[in-house]
């Protein structure tokens, strides 16, 4: 089961390439990347990374629009921004984390 949701998550990270969602679809990325424990912890790492360049290099409209809200003073796309990248990275974390823990205990 855990695969699943880490094949899903890359393939969501994918898709979000193509079309871009990326504010509203990145965190559930996170979620599924996050669930994917144990054995789907590669596919969920793939997913979390991809994101993470989609975010950075792929998607500029996100950063442009962070960084023009910086220079005018508003907050609110640079909080977007910055919460999803913390979302994401925060994410990886707790997976690395958690597979580590199952690798050592033996769960499945």
């Amino acid at each position: 089961m855990a695969v699943i949701f880490g094949k899903a998550a890359l393939i969501l990270s994918i898709v979000l390439i193509f079309f871009p969602l990326g504010g509203y679809v990145t965190p559930l990325v996170g979620l599924l990347a996050l669930l994917s424990r144990a054995r789907g912890h590669y596919w969920g790492m793939m997913a979390i990374v991809l994101s993470l360049a989609n975010l950075l290099f792929l998607s500029p409209l996100i950063f442009l629009a962070a960084k023009a809200g910086y220079h005018a003073g508003e907050w609110q796309a640079v909080i977007i921004w910055l919460s999803l990248m913390a979302w994401l990275v925060l994410a990886g974390v707790a997976l690395a984390k958690v597979s580590a823990v199952s690798a050592r205990t033996k769960l499945p």
